[in-house]
């Protein structure tokens, strides 16, 4: 079957989520009290689950080959991300603070931030930025490239 990678995407997420909602069912139903009868085929989940997982497997193959061809911007995009979020929970704390003491006066301390957070925040939408052009770029090779499942 062929079918564009935006929609491949969609269906391996729809997969995860059956695969998550059938072992649910199966861990709830698995181990009953003797004079509690399942109300479900417990054989039948196992079965599709089963199918569903082979099923995501395939799916996953295809989208993994059909990437590689842009493994490249993937890459870039998630440590680009990565980097941002680091930024933004950098410390930027700069200038002169009073610290309580057990002395009777504050202790004064002088912080001196290499990164303001002006700077910082400079940063940030620069990434932000370039990862939006990134997903721009995935987003058009995924609504574009074909692939067969």
């Amino acid at each position: 079957m062929k079918m564009k990678l935006a929609k491949a995407l969609k269906e391996k997420n729809r997969l995860v989520g059956e695969i998550v909602r059938l072992k649910s069912i199966i861990e709830r139903e698995n181990s009953r009290n003797e004079k509690s009868t399942s109300k479900v085929d417990r054989d039948d989940l196992w079965e599709r689950l089963a199918k569903a997982t082979e099923s995501l497997i395939s799916i996953k193959a295809a989208i993994f080959t059909a990437n590689a061809k842009v493994y490249d911007k993937i890459a870039r995009m998630g440590e680009l991300k990565d980097r941002a979020q680091w930024i933004t929970g950098l410390n930027t704390q700069d200038g002169e603070f009073e610290s309580p003491s057990y002395r009777t006066e504050p202790v004064k301390n002088v912080i001196i931030a290499h990164k303001k957070q002006a700077d910082v925040d400079a940063m940030t939408t620069a990434l932000q930025e370039q990862i939006a052009a990134l997903q721009d770029e995935l987003d058009t090779y995924n609504a574009t490239t074909e692939i067969e499942i």
